[in-house]
């Protein structure tokens, strides 16, 4: 069973900054995360890239998006049998290929992004969010990565307007002394390529609960006030993260960056260090939510779910409302992760009495909507247990007639 620990985690700190750059934009294509990382030329981003796409198994396509037309991303037109059709360039057969042939996944690497003119942005995003090329399909799988130069160094640049900015992780790229030292004196060693575990969907899944609940008790969270929009703004002082702004889109994303950055692990089975959570989250909703957003999870510090289950009589019911409403969630979800399974009867009355603490202690408008999902899950042939009866009655009846329920 899945288990995501808010708070409790022990860091180990990483050397360099540019180790978390490299461990944040592999959590990214480890994820299937759109990013782009803004960096000067010379800075390694390639590099990394080819060194992520080798310990990952993953082709490699790089695309100088700066000398492109639209036609190079929309695909070239041609006649066949009367009909105009769109032939997909050559970056994107090579994909489809290694992935038929080798049953092998691409990253796709958009570099200059932010010098290809209007129309080329526009055709470059339909690609990465369809991966689809003229009218060729890309597997879904692909992953995309898309890379900028910093305003004040970009030749010719162009702007990111806000949806297109919105479909982006940003993530700042550059070496520090520090590496390029170790680099000259010691030779340049690949980075440590952080793992995911196998259950990341069920941690993605509470990651999303934890978020949700961080929103109905922000609702500002979803808000942004587009007449202060910077972007890529021309400032000395330009960081990544001005081009994030939270929407419901950019939060589904920062839920599952979140879930990867607290359960990767790195080579040595090491967790990550707390920063490359961070700069995600930041890159993602922007620096002011992702920092009251992190401080809220580590406040809440969630029960584990599973734990909850096997001993729902040691719930200690809080005062606050948000994290009450973010434990039933959690609980709902892996219950119902259990269902057609031998274990879900048990685990189905578990789940009830844990939502009888809740009720019993005058919090019934927060049980109400799980308790209507609960009832509605019950197993077949499975009675309603007389102290479930007792503490949710006053609210099964408004799902029907129960007596016949009880045993």
């Amino acid at each position: 069973m899945a288990k995501l620990e808010i708070g409790k985690k022990e860091y180990t700190p990483t050397k360099t900054s540019h180790d978390i750059q490299v461990m944040a934009l592999s959590l990214c294509i480890a994820t299937n995360t759109i990013v782009i990382i803004w960096g000067p030329p010379g800075a390694g981003k390639t590099s990394a890239l080819n060194a992520i796409s080798q310990s990952t198994r993953l082709n490699l396509e790089q695309i100088l998006a700066s000398t492109k037309e639209p036609p190079d991303f929309a695909g070239f037109p041609f006649i066949s049998d009367g009909i105009m059709r769109l032939a997909p360039p050559a970056w994107a057969h090579n994909i489809i290929k290694a992935y038929e042939e080798r049953k092998q996944l691409s990253i796709a690497f958009f570099d200059e992004l932010s010098t290809a003119v209007p129309a080329t942005q526009a055709a470059v995003l339909t690609t990465i969010l369809d991966r689809k090329a003229g009218e060729a399909q890309m597997p879904m799988g692909t992953r995309m990565v898309a890379a900028a130069n910093p305003p004040k160094i970009a030749a010719n640049g162009w702007d990111l307007t806000p949806p297109m900015a919105n479909r982006f992780t940003h993530l700042d790229w550059e070496l520090d002394a520090k590496t390029i030292a170790k680099g000259l004196q010691l030779g340049w060693k690949t980075p440590a390529i952080p793992r995911l575990p196998s259950n990341m969907k069920a941690l993605v899944r509470n990651a999303e609960i934890l978020v949700g609940s961080f929103i109905e008790s922000r609702p500002q969270a979803v808000e942004y006030d587009f007449s202060n929009w910077s972007g890529n703004s021309s400032s000395q002082d330009f960081k990544a993260a001005n081009n994030a702004w939270p929407s419901a889109r950019s939060w589904t994303v920062a839920a599952r960056l979140f879930a990867a950055g607290q359960a990767a692990r790195l080579p040595d089975k090491s967790p990550l260090h707390d920063d490359v959570t961070r700069i995600l989250l930041e890159g993602t909703v922007g620096v002011a939510q992702a920092t009251e957003f992190l401080t809220y999870a580590k406040a809440l510090d969630l029960p584990n779910p599973v734990e909850l289950l096997n001993n729902p009589t040691g719930y200690k019911l809080p005062e606050r409302g948000d994290h009450i409403s973010a434990t039933l969630a959690s609980v709902h979800h892996e219950a119902l992760s259990h269902k057609g399974t031998d274990i879900y009867a048990p685990v189905w009355i578990a789940w009830g009495d844990i939502l009888s603490i809740v009720v019993d202690a005058g919090k019934g408008d927060i049980a109400f909507a799980f308790v209507q999902d609960w009832m509605r899950s019950r197993p077949e042939g499975t009675g309603l247990q007389t102290r479930h009866s007792k503490s949710l009655g006053a609210l099964l009846k408004a799902f029907g007639d129960i007596e016949d329920l009880e045993k």
